[in-house]
């Protein structure tokens, strides 16, 4: 006959409690989507199908515009995907990023109809923070305490976001989710040439379009518009250090090689420095192409920008 002491007992019920509440926690961890290598560079994990519905929006005589909806990481992302009436399939299309504050109607009207207007398809998004999309764009000093407290920063997730409409353009129509109005809405998804997309934003949306253009191999490019990187900058914190090169244009533009990079720039623009453009050009590998205007704009605004887009966009479409 075996006698154990109740402190004994006691003591194993205890150890028993605390591994079964350990397994619990275990079983409910979700494993991040992400991971960021010694060198600061951030790697997804295999994205699942896109889920997004469309439905028409408005008519034009240049193009006809759908409104599209679809899922990123923890929100729906909306944009206007526009498809010129001089096009019925094989669409080389451009994801638009605007610069920060700009909604997805207003890169339509500017950058998304003079590409309208030369035959190519335009998705134009409304990133975090702004227009439908919503939510409040959070901090520099809030991002890197979600970095160091393993949470996924926002702009990661603007990174994602990107990809996400990348995976909306290359699905099939059959793909689109419960909500579509009609069958000509899906038809629109039918028109893209899913070997010809494009990644292309302007200043933020610049930064977002060369990091994922980084990722995404089946993109067949990268356009960036008044815009640059951080010029690789060094932290004595090593997470900081991480951080701040996971988030940095600079370190992702060779990754775009062996596909084409295209800048523009304005040498007068006060808000991004064409020299801190420059920069993040000198860090791309071939094929790459950087034109600069004489102007002050910064950004796309039918000025200055439509001869360096007239230029440029033969080059980039390898035309």
């Amino acid at each position: 006959m075996i006698v154990m002491k109740k402190s004994y007992i006691a003591a194993a019920v205890i150890a028993l409690i605390i591994i079964a509440v350990a397994a619990s926690i275990m079983m409910n961890v979700k494993a991040k989507p992400y991971t960021v290598d010694g060198n600061g560079i951030v790697k997804f994990a295999p994205r699942p199908a896109a889920n997004f519905t469309i439905s028409a929006y408005n008519d034009t005589e240049i193009a006809t515009i759908y409104k599209v909806k679809f899922w990123s990481v923890d929100r729906n992302i909306y944009g206007l995907l526009s498809i010129p009436k001089s096009i019925q399939a094989d669409c080389t299309t451009f994801i638009l990023l605007p610069a920060n504050s700009i909604p997805k109607e207003s890169e339509q009207s500017w950058l998304g109809i003079d590409l309208n207007k030369r035959g190519y398809c335009a998705l134009s998004l409304d990133q975090r923070g702004i227009g439908e999309t919503g939510e409040v764009f959070l901090n520099a000093e809030h991002e890197l305490s979600l970095f160091k407290g393993g949470e996924m920063p926002e702009q990661y997730k603007m990174f994602y976001d990107a990809l996400a409409a990348f995976d909306v353009l290359s699905s099939g129509a059959s793909s689109a989710g419960s909500g579509d109005s009609n069958s000509n809405a899906l038809g629109a998804i039918a028109a893209i040439d899913k070997s010809s997309i494009y990644m292309a934003g302007e200043s933020m949306g610049g930064r977002v379009a060369i990091v994922a253009g980084a990722m995404e191999p089946k993109l067949a490019g990268v356009m960036a518009v008044s815009t640059g990187g951080y010029g690789k900058m060094e932290e004595s914190d090593y997470a900081t250090q991480l951080y701040v090169h996971s988030i940095d244009p600079d370190m992702y533009v060779p990754g775009i090689s062996p596909h084409r990079f295209l800048m523009l720039h304005s040498s007068g623009d006060k808000i991004v420095n064409v020299a801190v453009g420059t920069r993040t050009f000198q860090y791309a590998i071939e094929p790459k192409k950087l034109i600069v205007d004489s102007g002050t704009d910064h950004g796309y605004y039918r000025q200055e920008k439509v001869a360096s887009l007239n230029e440029g966009l033969p080059w980039l479409l390898g035309q």
